[in-house]
């Protein structure tokens, strides 16, 4: 059950979800468990309405919320501030592994009580777009593989690749997990294996934090414990998480300028 405080949020969220477009990928089963052809075939579909329902998200949030929805700072911390309110009353409260295997494996349509899963994968949509916008070196892929990047050994500090083996371990894991977001798009570099940012998989985490805090039941269990040991809401958990991975693309661009100017010094001699 919803705390009093989110109520009218979530009736006015209801309001805005009348008519809002559905997401309708051609095989509506976990992406982990299809066969290849048809996991392709669902992320080349994600790829040919993207931008679009990109764009018919942000005129959403200026419509329905007065949100100034951008690629900008300001227009990326407005939505980040909506994502803050109405994430957690996007699916219903009552049963939230039931709201993951929705979100994740189609285990219900996403009409009725469940539109909000269309809000959730646009908004998800949205940030990854916003990442390209600030990194022009990511693009969206179905999957990442260390095979992907030949010669990568001899390329990246030793410390760098103990890292990335430790990444293809844990998405050989994912594999395994039921939804786990496996195969669901994600961003990565065609010639940098350190950049990726498995969007969906953050997403999804936030809603997790946000939409559990936002219940009854959750305020009852933490209302015992003394205010120094209550676990966080983790509201600033994907604000966190984009701060530092657009501060992290301007620190690549100025290692990649002192890099230039370094190699430059190098020549004039």
């Amino acid at each position: 059950m919803l705390l009093p405080k989110y109520w009218f949020r979530q009736q006015r969220l209801r309001r805005a979800l009348v008519d809002y477009p559905i997401y309708d990928p051609p095989y509506k089963s976990e992406e982990r468990t299809l066969p290849e052809e048809k996991a392709l075939a669902n992320f080349e579909y994600f790829l040919s309405v993207r931008q679009a329902r990109v764009r018919f998200f942000s005129a959403w949030l200026e419509h329905a919320f007065g949100v100034p929805a951008g690629f900008d700072q300001r227009g990326l911390e407005q939505v980040l501030h909506w994502a803050q309110d109405y994430v957690c009353v996007l699916m219903p409260s009552d049963n939230f592994w039931l709201n993951v295997t929705v979100f994740c494996a189609y285990a219900r349509p996403w009409t009725n009580e469940y539109a909000g899963a269309n809000v959730l994968f646009d908004f998800a949509t949205m940030l990854g777009e916003a990442f390209i916008h600030h990194r022009p070196d990511l693009r969206w892929q179905m999957e990442w593989s260390l095979s992907d990047y030949q010669d990568i050994e001899k390329r990246v500090p030793r410390e760098t690749m103990l890292v990335l083996r430790c990444r293809q371990r844990d998405i050989r894991a994912l594999k395994q997990d039921v939804c786990s977001g496996y195969r669901r798009p994600l961003l990565a570099s065609a010639t940098d294996p350190v950049e990726y940012e498995d969007v969906f998989s953050s997403v999804m985490t936030y809603y997790g934090y946000v939409s559990r805090a936002a219940t009854v039941e959750h305020a009852w269990k933490v209302f015992p414990m003394p205010k120094g040991l209550r676990p966080t809401t983790r509201s600033e958990y994907l604000k966190n998480w984009m701060d530092f991975a657009l501060t992290r693309s301007n620190s690549s661009q100025m290692e990649l300028v002192a890099a230039r100017q370094n190699r430059r010094r190098h020549e004039d001699r």
